[in-house]
């Protein structure tokens, strides 16, 4: 997994925003992947958690080639291939003091 979170703001507020990117090494494709992002202070120790799914589970339409044939489902990660963005972030004003997350 490729990930980086930082500070950030925006519509007056501040949050730490977490983005990755998964692969599918499952064997078989995947329609939703839920990831759990824990905030963690300077001891190692779980200040606060997320659970978000990838981008793209939310809108599963199925795309039709121009054949008539079923195409890949938007959403799904083929075998081997990338999901969607995993986008996720703790607002500063609701999260306690961290250092890292995982």
């Amino acid at each position: 997994m490729e990930h980086h979170g930082r500070w950030e703001s925006g519509y007056g507020v501040e949050f730490y925003n977490v983005v990755g990117r998964l692969r599918n090494t499952s064997g078989h494709a995947l329609r939703y992947v839920k990831v759990r992002i824990d905030a963690l202070d300077a001891r190692g120790k779980v200040v606060a958690s997320t659970t978000t799914y990838n981008e793209s589970a939310e809108d599963l339409r199925c795309r039709t080639s121009t054949r008539g044939a079923p195409a890949e489902r938007e959403g799904e990660a083929p075998r081997g291939r990338r999901g969607g963005a995993l986008p996720r972030s703790f607002l500063k004003e609701e999260t306690p003091a961290f250092t890292d997350y995982r």
